[in-house]
């Protein structure tokens, strides 16, 4: 075995410096140990130099074992085509960049008949490789092509099958993988404006219940922001009932005694104007007298102060009715706050709540749109299945 140490010098054995003849094929197996390297990831070049000034370069065989690496070289007919005294270098190297090499050694081919000067150069060994490797695969891949075209082929993804499938019906499959797709995309969007439409409700909700937390006034306050309930303001109106009752009875009242004022005016004008009679000194109940004017003074100033106090009373209503409009005012402001605009289907931006229809609606849009997506989904698997079978054909195919 031809050691290559850490610092890259080769030490080749007597016994290993003779390779063989040239064009020998397969009689010949070398093998390399590089010390202390035991890199998986490194690939290891054989560089020629023949003394003609011609070039080779071909991949060796590598294992990592223990204390170091074993590289192989399957002497080839294609790899020493050319007698005399050969150099001989190895390159390392891996797909990080990492490359070094191993210094020049010599050794030896003998001369063969067949592989002369006449014959010429031949084409670098790797790049034999390579092309070769490419044939066989292209032969390989007409071989398949030829199975498949002699394979009865469904026009559509068929249960139980063991045909192979058309292009056409793969792509119809595909087309469909992708509606679905969008379609799911769709769902999903939906359901993130449901979810939006759904948050927006509990905020109008939340909205809602703080509203109806407005606290009421058991009595009218003076200067009190808040609302009043239903019973107070029953209590005011009773009593605004009561008054304009009073009210309505005293004016009935002062009417007529301005019209008994008149009338006894205009008798005791006439009857001091035709008689000369006796005059009561104040109203007598079934007196045929006249009255003095100290008598009728004393009525009328009666009846003024009947009239202040009507005025007092009439100003004491208007109070009242501009509390009862305040109260109307407060009354109406609660039922704007409590009687809150209801949506009957989610709108953007909306501060309003939202009918309990409405609600049910988007339950059931929501329930229909899981209903699809599962539908989607099961689709969706069974188009993974159909897919895997052909996959499975395919390398059945190729094996």
């Amino acid at each position: 075995m031809i050691t290559i140490k850490q610092d890259g010098k080769i030490i080749v054995p007597c016994d290993e410096a003779y390779i063989g003849h040239a064009g020998d094929n397969l009689s010949a197996v070398k093998e390399f140990f590089v010390e202390e390297v035991s890199d998986i990831s490194l690939v290891y070049r054989m560089y020629l130099l023949f003394d003609d000034g011609t070039t080779n370069f071909f991949l060796l065989d590598s294992e990592v074992i223990e204390g170091g690496t074993k590289l192989t070289w399957n002497v080839t007919s294609d790899q020493i085509y050319k007698d005399g005294v050969v150099k001989m270098q190895i390159k390392a190297s891996n797909s990080s960049g990492l490359v070094f090499h191993s210094d020049e050694t010599s050794v030896i081919v003998n001369t063969s008949i067949e592989f002369s000067e006449a014959y010429g150069n031949k084409e670098n060994s790797e790049f034999l490789y390579h092309e070769k490797y490419l044939n066989e695969l292209l032969e390989k891949e007409k071989d398949i092509v030829n199975q498949l075209l002699e394979i009865p082929l469904d026009t559509e993804p068929k249960e139980g099958s063991t045909f192979g499938i058309t292009s056409g019906a793969v792509y119809k499959i595909y087309q469909t993988v992708c509606e679905h797709n969008y379609a799911n995309e769709q769902i999903k969007f939906a359901i993130r404006r449901i979810d939006d439409s759904i948050a927006q409700l509990q905020e109008s909700l939340s909205d809602i219940n703080e509203q109806l937390e407005i606290p009421l006034d058991t009595q009218p306050v003076k200067s009190s922001t808040n609302g009043i309930t239903s019973g107070a303001v029953y209590v005011v109106d009773d009593k605004v009932t009561r008054i304009n009752s009073t009210l309505t009875q005293a004016m009935l009242d002062i009417s007529n005694i301005n019209e008994t004022i008149s009338q006894i005016q205009a008798d005791v004008s006439s009857v001091n104007e035709k008689l000369e009679i006796p005059l009561d000194t104040q109203p007598v109940k079934s007196s045929s007298n006249g009255i003095t004017s100290g008598a009728v003074y004393v009525v009328e100033d009666r009846v003024t102060r009947i009239n202040s106090t009507l005025i007092q009373a009439m100003l004491d209503i208007s109070n009242i009715n501009e509390t009862i409009s305040q109260i109307q005012a407060d009354v109406s402001s609660v039922n704007e706050k409590l009687e809150i605009p209801l949506d009957t289907e989610p709108v953007k931006s909306s501060t309003n709540g939202i009918t309990s229809g409405a609600v049910y609606v988007v339950e059931d849009r929501v329930t229909r749109v899981i209903s699809t997506l599962i539908q989607v989904m099961l689709d969706i698997n069974r188009i993974d299945e159909t897919l895997a079978q052909i996959d499975e054909r395919i390398s059945a195919l190729e094996n």
